[in-house]
């Protein structure tokens, strides 16, 4: 089972453009969280689960990288950013996940926004929308499971 889901997640992260050595060692800390942290997770979700902690660990590395690069550098000719096909791929699903969160109830497209495209901390988007930082936390979750709903229709419907 972990080695199915090595490869899937490893071929995940090849998709969203790392490199295979970034992938393999993303996957491998992404099936190492699940490992620790199995008991908390919902039933159903693990595969879902070990995509976003892994696609979140591929944006934190994104980030270090970013850091530490000087600016005055142009961008390398293979970035996955620098070739044109690949930008407007990332635009059309940037697109697709806008419709997809317009097409939630006003609550969740709220909390959607606020923690994840204004990239608020859960105890700011808490304090946003005046609730608990606990029943935050649940209704992220709920409103995310929605979202993942509307995008699987979405797909469906293509």
């Amino acid at each position: 089972m972990w080695g199915e889901l090595f490869d899937e997640v490893y071929g995940y992260l090849r998709r969203l453009g790392a490199s295979h050595f970034d992938a393999e060692e993303i996957a491998q800390d992404a099936l190492e969280a699940a490992y620790l942290h199995v008991d908390g997770i919902a039933p159903g979700t693990l595969r879902a689960w070990l995509k976003v902690v892994a696609r979140n660990k591929l944006v934190d590395r994104a980030r270090r990288a970013a850091r530490s690069v000087p600016t005055a550098e142009p961008p390398d000719p293979g970035d996955w950013d620098a070739d044109p096909m690949n930008h407007a791929l990332k635009r059309a699903q940037a697109e697709r996940i806008r419709k997809a969160i317009d097409a939630l109830g006003q609550r969740d497209r709220e909390l959607i926004e606020l923690r994840y495209l204004e990239e608020r901390t859960l105890a700011e988007t808490a304090g946003a929308v005046g609730a608990s930082v606990a029943n935050t936390k649940v209704a992220l979750y709920r409103a995310r499971q929605r979202l993942r709903h509307v995008l699987e229709r979405m797909e469906g419907s293509r």
